[in-house]
């Protein structure tokens, strides 16, 4: 995105801190769901029905892939320290990207991530993908250790690699998570 901004509005990746709340306006996955519904129309329309079909042919437009709108009201409206858009590479990617910008660590609960039913059964029923599992590791690797069970919601914490000063163990676990990446 380009644009111009009094340099005290500017809004960077970088600026989360610890504590922050993650807050996502949107359902992941709008702009695949879309591309399916539309490169796939023959096989999902017996999948979903044709009703069903056409609200996610629409998703680019209803809800929709400009975060603009959003990210004017939360900027009037709360103090933001960071922010990114999704889009390109999913949340994972944006989550990851927040984080080794700001060098915070995130807790992120997947139950909590906002998944449009279309979007859901799309993926489950074409494709087979538990989207709460691959988001799972990816949370479990971007945090540095496990979920916790029973957290709230999302939220920023300290990153205790310090940069490119990691442990052996967390080396060990982006190794593991790139070669994954990479079949």
């Amino acid at each position: 995105m380009l644009g111009e901004v009094e340099k005290h509005r500017l809004v960077r990746t970088n600026g989360a801190r610890p504590g922050d709340a993650i807050i996502l306006t949107k359902g992941i996955a709008i702009e695949g769901t879309a591309v399916i519904a539309r490169e796939r129309e023959d096989e999902m329309v017996q999948i979903l029905g044709e009703q069903t079909l056409m609200r996610c042919r629409n998703f680019m437009y209803d809800p929709g892939l400009s975060v603009i709108e959003e990210a004017l009201v939360a900027s009037e409206h709360a103090s933001v320290h960071a922010m990114h858009d999704p889009t390109e590479g999913g949340l994972a990617t944006a989550l990851h990207e927040v984080a080794r910008a700001a060098n915070v660590g995130l807790r992120i609960q997947a139950e909590t991530v906002p998944v449009f039913p279309e979007t859901q059964r799309s993926a489950i029923t074409t494709i087979s993908i538990r989207w709460s599992y691959r988001f799972r590791r990816v949370a479990h690797h971007l945090a540095g250790k496990r979920c916790r069970e029973g957290f709230d919601g999302p939220s920023i914490t300290r990153n205790r690699s310090h940069g490119d000063r990691r442990g052996n163990e967390q080396k060990q676990r982006d190794k593991a998570f790139n070669r994954g990446r990479s079949r």
